[in-house]
């Protein structure tokens, strides 16, 4: 008769907790990202605007953080961003990681977590994300392009040493939530070239001031 394997506490520990993680990763599945408005139109060089929601399609409550200062940077969770690709290179696959808007930002500071940073999303529940913090995409070339919203949370980034001063007020976040990641749907985009004209030009003695405005071209 063979031996029987012996079985390692440590390996079975490690076991539990993947399962407990992949569990807890699963139950954050019915988060979802939606974009509005879909499609959308836009002037050459000048931001799209967007809203995003985060909808709740579960049945049970959920804990998430809200974008904040230095999440498009993914300096805080959660971490937030757009993948652009062009109808024209339909081949270019989005990322699975979250974009950052660069990998520089002109202030290292950050503003400390608060109370205000998290919300609790009740089930059939949504939010809308602060546009503040979300930083739209700008597309300098007209033609048509595909966008994707990704909000991912991290909560190490919750200990961060430079962030964590809240004095246990996102303790319910860091008790009910775990790391996960949502994206949105492909959101349709027609960029128009952007015509400008001077406007109402007043000359002073010294220079000439004019306003420029742009007007969006919509092909009419």
């Amino acid at each position: 008769m063979g031996r029987l394997p012996r079985l390692s506490l440590h390996g079975v520990a490690e076991s539990l907790l993947l399962a407990l993680c992949l569990s807890l990763t699963d139950a954050y599945a019915d988060l979802e990202v939606v974009v509005e408005p879909n499609p959308a139109r836009a002037s050459a060089g000048e931001e799209v605007r967007l809203s995003v929601r985060l909808v709740n399609t579960g049945s049970e409550k959920r804990v998430v953080p809200l974008p904040g200062d230095g999440s498009a940077w993914g300096w805080r969770t959660p971490r937030t961003g757009w993948s652009i690709i062009s109808k024209l290179e339909p081949n270019i696959p989005h990322p699975e990681a979250t974009p950052k808007r660069s990998d520089r930002r002109l202030c290292g500071n950050l503003n400390p977590y608060t109370v205000d940073d998290y919300v609790v999303i009740p089930p059939g529940g949504s939010v809308a994300l602060s546009s503040s913090y979300l930083w739209g995409p700008t597309i300098e070339e007209p033609g048509e392009y595909v966008l994707r919203f990704y909000y991912e949370h991290v909560p190490e980034l919750l200990d961060d040493r430079w962030l964590s001063r809240d004095n246990g007020v996102l303790d319910p976040l860091r008790l009910q939530s775990t790391a996960f990641q949502a994206i949105s749907s492909d959101v349709h985009v027609v960029v128009s070239e952007r015509e400008e004209r001077p406007k109402r030009c007043a000359r002073g003695p010294r220079r000439t001031k004019c306003a420029i405005v742009s007007v969006l071209s919509d092909g009419s």
